[in-house]
């Protein structure tokens, strides 16, 4: 059986980033860039995605990997 837990979506220079904190995005987010071929790509910006509850809230629901 699958258990949810909640983790964060970040954007990162506009692209969407799920991570566990803003750390961990802005490495994954680098790694990607890295990827195709950018050595050290500039963070220009970093959002936390937040949601419409009210109180608004960063935690978004995630299927843990069995």
């Amino acid at each position: 059986m699958s258990k949810i837990t909640t983790t964060h979506v970040y954007k990162v220079n506009g692209e969407l980033v799920i991570a566990d904190n803003v750390e961990v995005a802005v490495n994954i987010y680098r790694e990607h860039l890295m990827s195709f071929g950018t050595p050290h790509p500039e963070i220009r910006s970093i959002i936390l995605i937040e949601d419409d509850n009210i109180p608004p809230s960063s935690s978004a629901l995630i299927r843990d990997k069995e």
